[in-house]
């Protein structure tokens, strides 16, 4: 995928959240089933083995923080120090984030992961997470280098948990998908298709597994969203491999239980 559409789909999906943020939002109150198997997983592994310190949370694209509620509530007993990160203020709905968009810093020409690292209010923490936030990062590349992120700004010992949508393996949400793409791609390809910038059309850009998907059935709501196969997720795996062990992978929410693959990965000491 080329850097201009790299930045266009990012700048679509950031205009998606500022004008349907608030709805988008109060839509998203309840935790994910797969969180209580996260903590379930991290607690066997050794990773709230004490109660002494606060216990620091990195949450990437935290949206609504309701992580961080689901968190308070499944470990009373612990002091969590909580960091979340986004560039919604629609989403968040208070001052209690950093307001610093991630994706964009990265698409910046030449950047640097170490400074951009920097710019994220946020120590490194004993558990960096992301949730919902995978399926909008256009191409590998990319969504690499947020994992990298993640890596930086984790303790040695410490935790990554990150989930990826697989929207397609339900076939009520694939078949609502093949419409709102149809549409998306209508409506969006002449501000994409610009003279000069774009190296090929809007789809022939796109890449498997990538899709418009609407919302609310709003007319011109929409969102780049990106379904999963096991494959890219291995590939991502792979590519931490030095520098983070796999402790646990698996499949969890939806109504099939298997609309995100979870993955838990431990920092090299």
């Amino acid at each position: 995928m080329n850097t201009h559409t790299q930045k266009f789909l990012h700048q679509l999906n950031n205009h998606f959240y500022r004008a349907h943020g608030v709805s988008f939002a109060d839509t998203r109150g309840a935790p994910w089933q797969g969180w209580q198997r996260c903590v379930e997983v991290l607690a066997a592994d050794g990773a709230f083995a004490s109660q002494a310190t606060p216990y620091s949370v990195l949450d990437l694209a935290c949206g609504n923080k309701r992580f961080e509620t689901f968190l308070e509530e499944a470990l009373p007993e612990f002091n969590i120090k909580y960091y979340g990160v986004d560039n919604s203020s629609e989403m968040a709905g208070d001052e209690r984030f950093q307001d610093f968009d991630v994706l964009g810093q990265l698409m910046v020409d030449g950047a640097d992961l170490q400074d951009v690292s920097k710019h994220i209010d946020a120590p490194a923490c004993d558990l960096s997470v992301s949730f919902g936030f995978m399926h909008h990062i256009p191409s590998q590349k990319l969504r690499r280098s947020v994992i990298d992120l993640m890596l930086e700004k984790a303790k040695s010992g410490g935790y990554l948990v990150i989930s990826f949508w697989q929207f397609l393996r339900s076939e009520e949400l694939a078949a609502k998908a093949e419409i709102t793409h149809a549409q998306g791609l209508r409506d969006l390809a002449a501000s994409h298709d610009k003279k000069g910038l774009a190296s090929a059309g809007l789809h022939e850009a796109l890449e498997v597994g990538d899709y418009f998907l609407g919302w609310q059935g709003r007319d011109g709501a929409y969102r780049y969203c990106h379904s999963f196969a096991q494959e890219e997720i291995d590939e991502l795996l792979e590519a931490v491999a030095d520098r983070a062990e796999l402790i646990s992978r698996f499949d969890a929410d939806g109504r099939t239980s298997n609309l995100n693959a979870y993955t838990i990965l431990r920092k090299s000491e």
